[in-house]
């Protein structure tokens, strides 16, 4: 079975994402932030144009931007659940800038997890898109029935399970091994 991860809010989380988010919404920003992350996330601008954009927003040196992203607090229940789970292939699937993930994910040794790591910005579709499920399908010779989703985002579930993939919601304290290998039997 193929299980596909999600990043932000599943396998690790940079809290800066949400003081950013509290700095411009106080600006009346935040709308210009979420449009400037999707950008971002589909490679439309590169993740040095982005941090000054939000910089810009919230009144920050864009160096001090780049600085609170890097910090990332790992679910490590999650990891242990990939490393128990040998018998199935795991990929990942983030909505993120490949010029900031993929540095952060070597870093932290979290690249190994998985046997391929799709990003948005490099794949040209964002979750909660139908073609970026189908690419990963594709790129990893799986067919949606034998294909599990998890994420922390409910709409990114649903557009899986349209698909015939199934799909995990990922809430603090689920086990998630456990509903794994409850889907799989």
């Amino acid at each position: 079975m193929l299980i596909i991860w999600d990043y932000f809010g599943v396998i690790a989380q940079d809290s800066f994402w949400y003081t950013a988010e509290r700095l411009a919404n106080g600006k009346g920003m935040s709308e210009q932030m979420h449009e400037m992350q999707h950008k971002a996330d589909l490679g439309q601008i590169s993740w040095d144009e982005y941090c000054s954009a939000v910089a810009e927003d919230i009144g920050v040196p864009a160096d001090d931007v780049k600085r609170g992203y890097q910090k990332h607090d790992i679910k490590q229940h999650n990891i242990l659940a990939i490393r128990s789970l040998t018998d199935h292939t795991h990929v990942l699937l983030s909505n993120a800038s490949a010029q900031y993930l993929r540095p952060i994910m070597t870093e932290l040794g979290l690249d190994t997890l998985f046997s391929k790591v799709f990003v948005s910005s490099e794949i040209g579709y964002a979750k909660p898109d139908p073609r970026a499920f189908l690419h990963v399908l594709s790129e990893s010779g799986f067919v949606a029935e034998n294909a599990v989703m998890i994420d922390d985002n409910s709409r990114n579930i649903d557009s899986a399970v349209e698909l015939g993939i199934k799909g995990i919601v990922f809430e603090p304290g689920k086990d998630i091994a456990k509903l794994i290998i409850e889907l799989s039997i």
